[in-house]
């Protein structure tokens, strides 16, 4: 469908690098805050899909994680319960249509320290 010359794909895309960059100004995350990418303790990978999603943690413990997920509006949509095992951890978090289309801020406490990354879902 075109609006104008621009596809609504496009017009997603441009809105969801707004609201990254705006989630970056409201939750204090810079690449500076990031570490590399080798000792990333929190990544949720991709970041623009439609069904399925990956969760990399990794702990310094045996604990068990609440994830929230927020939308743009503030309201948590959904939670999920992980137990992690000390060392690497990977989930795959499944859609199945529980979360309609749209931004939404991902965010789990481990190790006591708050992690948070974007995703939206086409």
């Amino acid at each position: 469908m075109k609006m104008k010359g621009i596809s609504i794909v496009w017009i997603r895309v441009i809105l969801f690098i707004l609201i990254s960059l705006y989630s970056i100004v409201v939750f204090g995350q810079s690449a500076e805050d990031q570490p590399h990418k080798n000792s990333k303790i929190f990544q949720v990978y991709p970041t623009v899909s439609t069904f399925d999603h990956r969760l990399d943690l990794v702990a310094a413990c045996p604990q068990s994680v609440v994830v929230s997920w927020v939308d743009l509006s503030g309201r948590l949509v959904m939670k999920e319960k992980l137990n992690l095992e000390k060392g690497d951890n990977s989930f795959s978090v499944r859609n199945l249509g529980r979360l309609s289309k749209g931004c939404y801020v991902l965010s789990v406490i481990v190790d006591g320290k708050k992690h948070s990354g974007r995703l939206m879902i086409m």
